[in-house]
């Protein structure tokens, strides 16, 4: 293709390590004329887009971020292009597959003649990593006579081999380069690799929820981190250094600032405290959600700065976190009570009102606060509910408080309760309803008082400017289309998927869409049956179908999903459809190469729910509870059912998920599929299907419940 004078025309890629959406795979060198021309920056990631759940600001992430502002700067979409192995990243950008390269890249001296680093993005250095239980490499003689394990084309393979030369015996193991930084630290973790070799700043992230690896002695100096571009993009070069020149990028994140708006403006990022949970922020299939999180991101840009999140470990470590200059302001559905109004923290206008709702199991017989006499409540100390309860005590109603842990989350408590472990409890209305419209069997009986309860964000008295600015911001947005519509996302539309009682088919077909289902299960080595199953499932075989978190068309997939695919628009039945299969696939293929058959579908289809991570998560999990990580059925499942739980969702790579949807989503799945065989039996070769045993409840969370 010939493109305007002065650009670089774009060829076709053979197949090989990049994985990615068949787009993504020309090989286009040009600048950044050629970039505009074209529509798009392609980012060129080591493995693929599922990331973390930022709990304090990972280097991976925020690059990610920059970029993509960069690139709605220059009116490009920004399409990510995952290159399997590390070595690889450097050969595709130079090769012309990928304009920008994201992925926490140290600036070396052997780099440097094949491609040119933007200004630093963060500064790091290398340390050595242990398995924890032993003695940690405390300095570099001790090691000698140890292996380390490498991937090829890293930085630390060339510290390794500085290292090989100063101590005699060290021993260097070449690991599979698709390897992430997790699957790294579990072969460390598990014995598989005696030591590793990270980078601080990732190292730091992973040991905020791991406690399996132990860091060693430093093993180099401070170095940088940047983007990566072809030598020949001067353009594009020089474009990325005057986007970056804008923001402080090179900075220590443990900094405790106590700070007003000036001194974050200056900083041109705004730390914003929360908790990991449905309500406030969480990450489902690579998209990070949550209605604090979407509120502050638009106060973010409201200030023209940039958003770090910063997860407390407990509703209870929030004040104190803030008071010590951890976070620049609290969101996480915050009540202003007598207690917390005599702290030093000051209190923002509400952004939302709601009740405080007495909850029970459906079908309760009780109707007023009166009925409350001699019956027991369970609540959080810490929570403005006990001081509610507290006010109707002192009012003569003789209820008895029932104290849960103060890391508790509300939402635990709502799911302890419809496994009979609680008798009632109180909530807000507003995470209730997101309760309910999961499925859950609770209901609201009767609000404790008349009054609404306002919900505010909280900074430090001393930084009266920045609560001025946050009360702007709120009157601004309240109640406008922004603010209704991700308000009725979060806590108005109804998710549960509900189990239809109708006939599978009526004996000569199960869709309009079967000849696609055939057609793409033959393409990509699925049972027909099986994707027929899934989109009744996601879509009850509507391709106009858009669910409460954005994903559409008949395999309901999200759009940044079907982007990395190249498969758009969704809506389309057969490309909604080919989307789907191709990302189930996608999932197939990374996932461990010790899983297979009938029980490598339930782990693909699991992931495909509830995204790659969170089912990597639930794997560890089950290893360290002493199941079968490597089996789904009763196993696995379970695991992923405690993930649900603060003290599970903290020492998780992805954190919180809502375990019960993937679990009963891969039960219902072969359900249908048998139901399905009963009208076309399978031919040959299609995978058996047996009977799982029964879904555990097993856990203390939400694990018996059914809809």
């Amino acid at each position: 293709m010939i493109l305007l004078a002065g650009l670089v025309g774009c060829g076709r890629a053979p197949d090989d390590s990049v994985q990615s959406r068949p787009g993504a795979g020309s090989l286009c060198r040009g600048d950044l004329p050629a970039l505009a021309q074209r529509g798009e920056l392609r980012i060129l990631l080591h493995g693929g887009r599922e990331g973390y759940l930022p709990r304090a600001g990972h280097p991976l992430t925020r690059e990610r971020r920059l970029a993509e502002e960069f690139a709605r700067r220059k009116n490009l979409r920004p399409v990510y292009v995952a290159v399997e192995e590390f070595k690889n990243l450097i050969p595709a950008l130079n090769e012309g597959r990928g304009d920008l390269i994201a992925a926490n890249l140290t600036i070396l001296e052997s780099r440097m003649d094949r491609v040119a680093f933007s200004i630093p993005l963060d500064t790091c250095w290398e340390a050595v990593v242990s398995r924890a239980g032993e003695a940690a490499v405390g300095e570099l003689k001790d090691l000698a006579g140890r292996s380390i394990a490498i991937q090829e084309g890293t930085s630390f393979l060339e510290t390794a081999r500085y290292l090989q030369s100063k101590f005699p015996g060290v021993e260097i193991k070449i690991v599979p380069g698709d390897l992430s930084d997790d699957e790294m630290f579990d072969r460390v973790a598990t014995g598989t690799d005696e030591i590793t070799i990270a980078d601080s700043n990732t190292l730091q992230v992973a040991l905020g929820y791991r406690d399996d690896i132990v860091p060693g002695v430093r093993v180099t100096r401070e170095g940088e981190t940047a983007w990566a571009v072809r030598t020949d993009n001067p353009r594009l070069l020089a474009a990325l250094n005057s986007f970056l020149g804008e923001k402080t990028v090179a900075r220590n994140r443990r900094e405790l600032s106590r700070g007003d708006l000036a001194r974050i403006q200056e900083r041109k990022v705004i730390r914003m405290l929360t908790l990991n949970n449905a309500a406030s922020y969480f990450i489902l299939k690579g998209a990070l959600m949550g209605f604090e999180y979407e509120l502050a991101e638009k106060f973010a840009q409201f200030l023209g700065v940039e958003l770090e999140i910063v997860v407390a470990p407990a509703f209870r470590d929030l004040i104190p976190w803030l008071i010590e200059g951890r976070g620049d302001f609290i969101a996480a559905n915050l009540t202003p009570t007598r207690q917390r109004r005599g702290l030093p923290v000051a209190f923002s206008r509400p952004y939302d009102y709601v009740r405080e709702m007495l909850v029970g199991p459906a079908g309760s017989p009780l109707k007023s606060v009166e009925d409350l006499n001699g019956r027991e409540i369970a609540v959080r100390r810490n929570s403005s509910y006990w001081e509610s309860l507290r006010r109707l005590q002192e009012g003569g109603i003789d209820l008895r408080l029932l104290e849960v842990p103060p890391e508790m989350e509300t939402e635990e408590i709502i799911s302890r309760l419809a496994d009979g472990v609680y008798p009632l409890t109180v909530a807000d209305s507003n995470i209730l309803a997101i309760e309910t419209a999961w499925g859950s069997p609770v209901t609201g009986l009767f609000p404790l008082s008349p009054e609404k309860i306002p919900h505010c964000w909280a900074v430090r008295r001393e930084n009266p400017e920045l609560l001025e600015a946050i009360n702007r911001f709120l009157e601004k947005t309240y109640r406008g289309t922004f603010f209704n519509l991700t308000y009725r996302k979060y806590f108005s539309d109804e998710r549960a998927s509900r189990q239809r009682q109708e006939k599978p088919g009526d004996g000569s077909s199960l869709s309009p869409y079967d000849d696609f289902f055939r057609k793409y299960a033959a393409a990509y080595g699925f049972e027909w049956l099986l994707l027929a199953a899934q989109a009744y499932q996601e879509s009850r075989f509507d391709p106009r179908a858009v669910s409460w978190a954005g994903a559409k068309g008949l395999m309901q997939l999200m759009p940044a999903t079907a982007e990395q695919m190249g498969l758009h628009p969704l809506e389309d039945p057969e490309t909604g459809l080919h989307a789907g299969v191709k990302y189930l696939d996608w999932i197939r293929k990374r996932l461990d190469r010790n899983l297979e058959g009938e029980n490598l579908l339930w782990f693909a289809l699991a992931a495909y729910n509830a995204g790659l991570g969170h089912v990597r998560d639930a794997r560890r999990l089950a290893e360290k509870k002493g199941w079968d990580g490597s089996t789904w059925f009763d196993n696995t499942e379970k695991a992923l059912l405690l993930l649900a739980q603060p003290a599970y969702a903290r020492q998780a790579r992805y954190g919180y998920v809502r375990g019960q949807e993937p679990v009963e989503y891969v039960r219902r799945i072969r359900a249908r599929v048998q139901a399905y065989r009963e009208l076309f039996p399978p031919g040959p070769g299609a995978t058996e299907l047996r009977n799982p045993p029964a879904a555990s409840s097993g856990s203390p969370s939400a694990g018996a419940r059914r809809d």
